[in-house]
């Protein structure tokens, strides 16, 4: 008998696992089709992993100029596409029920483990699970109840800006970053507008400094400020009755703010366990797969704030060491030296 998986959650993560796991997957979330805060820019380690279709991309950046207060730096990069994150969740929904997955388009107020699985209860009804799975992103309702709020956070805000605004060509990414700021500004183009946002590191700057040095940069930005929260973890995510993918499990890069390569590798790992018959395999998968990205980039993740306006003046280190960071690659003292000297 095939094991009965409830998702909570229809984000990249929770899309994907139903989308591989088919017409053994029930996917929980009242919200779709909906926009999601987020820059929206889908690294190579997505689209080599998941086929992306030529109508959700908005824009192709295969360049990026890094600044800050002084000097500026342009640099090809290996291209990150732009999505628009309501096409983009929307399409990753669709295609788990094209794949068998049943979607329930209720909220989950409610679970309890009952004998040999879970009992799910929505703002409607109940429903019998034997997995439970949370993937509603970074306020989890599931990790709240069964592990406990995340530990580390940062806070992001976006809003857009007419097209033609940024001074920025449509293939092109903008960061930009400041000394007091363990982050950064970006700008994203898309088909009709710009999109742009700031992070930064929990306790860093106040949101209201960090409106402030948004508008500052993009006077002709929409005031209407969208925020959200960026949960790090690299505590356990797997376990023998249930799981934390995504952002609920904290799996996003503390220096790049990226998450949904992640959430989508979270997903096939997850599915792969599932389909063997042993969910708890996913714990070891998901770590071998990029646990130590995960780790290095947390290690390096002050250093980097620190030392990019130092670093900006090698033009060659900075594309190399982007590069890196977009493929998925561990950072370690060795790399950094060897495209800084050579």
């Amino acid at each position: 008998m095939l094991m009965i998986v409830g998702i909570v959650g229809a984000g990249p993560a929770g899309s994907t696992l139903a989308r591989e796991l088919g017409d053994r997957a029930i996917l929980f979330d009242p919200s779709h089709p909906r926009d999601k805060p987020c820059g929206g820019g889908l690294t190579p380690k997505v689209y080599k992993r998941i086929d992306i279709p030529d109508k959700l991309v908005e824009s192709k950046m295969d360049e990026l100029i890094i600044e800050n207060s002084s000097k500026s730096v342009r640099v090809k990069i290996p291209s990150v596409l732009s999505v628009s994150r309501r096409d983009f969740d929307y399409w990753l929904l669709n295609e788990a029920v094209s794949s068998g997955a049943e979607y329930i388009s209720e909220r989950v107020v409610e679970f309890y483990r009952i004998s040999n699985g879970w009992l799910v209860k929505t703002s409607k009804d109940e429903y019998k699970v034997d997995f439970l799975v949370g993937a509603d992103g970074a306020p989890s309702l599931v990790r709240h109840k069964l592990v406990g709020p995340h530990q580390k956070m940062a806070l992001a805000m976006e809003t857009t800006l007419p097209n033609g605004s940024s001074n920025t060509p449509g293939n092109v990414m903008r960061l930009v970053f400041f000394r007091d700021l363990y982050g950064y500004v970006w700008s994203f183009p898309k088909k009709d507008y710009v999109n742009v946002g700031i992070g930064a590191m929990e306790g860093s700057l106040d949101s209201d400094k960090m409106k402030s040095r948004l508008f500052d940069l993009f006077p002709d930005a929409d005031r209407d400020v969208k925020p959200w929260s960026l949960p790090f973890s690299l505590g356990r995510a797997g376990y023998p009755d249930f799981a934390l993918i995504g952002d609920a499990a904290g799996h996003v890069n503390p220096i790049t703010g990226e998450g949904i390569s992640y959430a989508i590798r979270d997903g096939i790992n997850l599915a792969r366990a599932i389909k063997e018959g042993e969910p708890s395999r996913y714990e070891t998968y998901w770590r071998k797969d990029f646990g130590s990205e995960l780790v290095s980039s947390l290690k390096w993740s002050s250093k980097v704030y620190r030392s990019i306006h130092t670093l900006m003046s090698n033009k060659r280190f900075v594309e190399k060491a982007v590069r890196l960071l977009l493929d998925g690659g561990r950072i370690t003292t060795f790399k950094l030296l060897w495209y800084y000297f050579l």
